[in-house]
């Protein structure tokens, strides 16, 4: 009876038929609404029959109870020899309780089984529709977004066709531009023109399966939110260990129990048989009253089964228990095929969008190089100069459809890794969103920021464009840290509004926000009350974690008592974790993880248990910050590790990627991501957020 209280409190009726239609809102706010989408209603309408019949099928099991009443009217003569009548009218009330027994008991509970076993088809069908739905939702979401993207470059490059026209025309009549050439050339503006075709009606068939999934009708807004997902999935082999949970699979352990039970009782079902016990009471008119209890026994036998050693229904229930089986192996085989082939075209899409990223850095360079001839040198350059940007088009187009391509294996796995059951529909799992929403590159690995200066984020004025600055720039963590006057203006109500607010923002971006701790001094017994009193105000923020950045070495003498401040440092982070309650990593010079201190260090951070720990090799070198990396990630398997990169203009350029540019960046992380890929690795920490903003392209 559980989900027959359950599901009308959690799927109300859908809402399609409404008079307007709603502006789309963000992914997470479309999710829960699957529940209300025309195919699960249906399905549960379904389930909800099945279970009836079940509790119908409960209640005819076992003992019945039955009530005659018989009345009759005799005409009939009074002895065998006399000619003479009588007449009366006789009336007979019986009630009996009838035992079923051998073939008729088992076969009534085998009715029950049977109608078990369509309540688990019913509940596994609704299961397996909103593992579909939701997943259509999500891939027609993604794609409803790269359509978005995909218009505006069209849109932009169509917005320069009425000036190329007028170019090509004049050149073409002053016999500088064949007439063919300049049809070619305008002909790329017809190109685009059937893209953009393709994308409206690309978006009108997404809009149609978000509908069909949510029961409701949608129009898109200005902007198509980006499209965050459940994640990030950090090793997709994982995902294996999850088969069993998924609906296909989930309920054929539970069916082959119900199978093996039917199987058991279908022996000699032929043989019914029924034990009544009753009362009788009877009056007749004219005449007197009389009553009885009876007992009887019924076995009914065909007499064909008698002579048969095969009991059919028997053999009929054991072929259905192995074709239970086979149907499980076969569903499992079907489903890691399935996970194997999302994988498969998750690694190509990557690789698409590793090879797009390069053409599409060139033909920003061809652009770049055509636009300064065409500024400076007569000729053909305006005609290059077009098709240059016709080039970059159609690579900026491939790229986005890479990138899209990878969020819906994203959107498939995310079914893996957070199975649907029946009542976690609106859990509230955490989001990511993968991909930078411009023509920036794409990070597929988790990028965090030291941010020492939290005021524009805490301004309510500037923190939206500060976290969306953020966002574009595939940046999914935080680590927040506050000055003494920051402190003391968050103990104002107005001071711990901002910084609540702050935090219920950042995750509506799908990023994570640590507390970061900086005072070196705090590895010192004597200030490390200052550090536990500040962790205690902050307790009451929901920070994601806190973040320790005490390094030993800012400390006088530390290049002398570096064992004993590496044991001080593990005894700090160990009081931290008991103080506080939050996860929590800190950073660390390397040299604490190699040799006799890491001996220290690494064994003690790994038994008190942080989160994870952010190594700081600062070197531009990537081939050399890898294998040290992975030097210390081998030495400690059992922990967790993030890489700080420096991109500090102070810093030589053998130290930081300042003075480099993004780019180079970029290349060096896509680079040691690569190299360090593994369960352990956590993503890059960036020192910081202020000098990568000042960072050229």
């Amino acid at each position: 009876m559980f989900f027959l209280m359950f599901w009308p409190f959690c799927f109300r009726e859908a809402s399609w038929a409404s008079s307007h239609e709603q502006e789309l809102p963000p992914l997470e706010e479309l999710e829960p609404l699957v529940q209300e989408g025309p195919e699960v209603l249906s399905s549960l309408a379904l389930l909800n029959e099945n279970m009836h019949i079940l509790e119908a099928e409960k209640d005819s099991i076992g003992p019945k109870f039955y009530i005659n009443a018989t009345y009759g009217y005799n005409d009939e003569p009074q002895s065998e020899t006399s000619d003479e009548n009588i007449n009366y009218q006789k009336l007979t009330l019986k009630s009996w309780v009838s035992f079923p027994i051998l073939g008729t008991w088992n076969g009534e509970k085998i009715k029950v089984l049977k109608a078990e076993m369509e309540r688990l088809k019913g509940e596994a069908l609704l299961r397996k529709v909103l593992e579909t739905n939701l997943t259509s939702l999500r891939k027609a979401y993604i794609v409803l977004w790269a359509e978005c993207r995909k218009e505006e470059a069209i849109k932009e490059f169509l917005a320069g066709e009425e000036e190329a026209r007028k170019v090509l025309k004049a050149r073409t009549e002053k016999g500088l531009l064949l007439e063919a050439d300049r049809l070619e050339f305008m002909s790329a503006f017809e190109m685009a023109k059937r893209d953009l075709e393709s994308v409206q009606m690309k978006k009108s068939q997404a809009l149609g399966t978000i509908r069909l999934a949510t029961g409701r009708s949608w129009k898109l807004g200005a902007k198509c939110p980006n499209p965050t997902l459940p994640g990030p999935i950090k090793d997709p082999m994982t995902l294996y260990d999850n088969i069993p949970k998924l609906a296909d699979l989930y309920y054929k352990d539970q069916a082959l129990e119900l199978r093996e039970q039917i199987a058991q009782l279908s022996g000699k079902l032929e043989k019914e048989g029924n034990i009544d016990l009753g009362v009788a009471v009877g009056k007749d008119f004219p005449g007197g009253t009389g009553s009885g209890a009876y007992i009887s026994a019924t076995i009914k036998n065909p007499f064909r089964s008698l002579r048969d050693d095969k009991d059919p229904a028997k053999l009929a229930a054991e072929e259905a228990l192995k074709k239970e089986k086979q149907e499980k192996i076969t569903t499992q085989i079907t489903l890691e095929n399935d996970l194997n082939r999302i994988l498969g075209l998750r690694q190509y899409a990557i690789k698409s969008i590793d090879a797009n990223e390069k053409r599409l850095e060139a033909a920003k360079e061809a652009i770049r190089e055509n636009l300064l001839r065409h500024e400076k040198i007569p000729g053909d350059t305006f005609e290059q100069l077009l098709k240059s940007r016709y080039n970059y088009l159609r690579t900026y187009l491939d790229f986005v459809d890479a990138q899209s391509l990878l969020l819906q294996t994203e959107a498939e796995l995310a079914i893996f890794a957070y199975p649907v059951t029946l009542d976690n529909i609106n859990e509230k799992l955490p989001r990511y969103f993968p991909l930078a929403e411009q023509n920036s590159l794409a990070f597929p690995f988790r990028l965090s920021a030291y941010v020492w200066d939290p005021s524009a984020l805490l301004d309510s004025k500037t923190r939206t464009s500060e976290l969306d600055k953020l966002a574009s720039e595939g940046f999914s963590r935080v680590l927040l840290s506050f000055n003494k006057a920051e402190l003391n203006f968050l103990k104002t109500p107005q001071g711990k509004s901002a910084l609540l607010n702050l935090i219920e923002e950042c995750k509506s971006h799908a990023m994570d926000v640590e507390l970061l701790l900086g005072d070196p001094s705090w590895l010192l017994e004597k200030h490390r009350p200052n550090l536990l009193e500040i962790i205690g105000f902050m307790s009451q923020f929901p920070f994601d974690g806190i973040h320790l950045d005490i390094e030993p070495d800012s400390l006088p003498d530390a290049a002398k008592n570096r064992k004993a401040l590496t044991q001080k440092l593990v005894d700090t982070t160990k009081e931290v974790l008991s103080a506080s309650g939050f996860p929590v990593s800190l950073s660390i010079h390397p040299r604490y993880l190699e040799g006799e201190l890491g001996q220290i260090a690494g064994k003690g951070l790994a038994k008190i248990g942080v989160e994870y720990v952010a190594v700081m090799i600062y070197s531009s070198n990537a081939e050399k910050t890898a294998k040290r990396m992975e030097a210390i990630m081998k030495s400690f398997p059992n922990m967790r590790f993030a890489l700080a990169q420096s991109v500090e203009q102070n810093l030589s350029p053998q130290e930081s990627y300042g003075t480099k540019g993004k780019a180079a960046l970029k290349e060096a992380l896509h680079y040691m991501n690569k190299k360090l890929q593994s369960p352990q690795f956590e993503g890059f920490i960036i020192q910081s957020w202020k000098e990568y903003k000042e960072m050229k392209p």
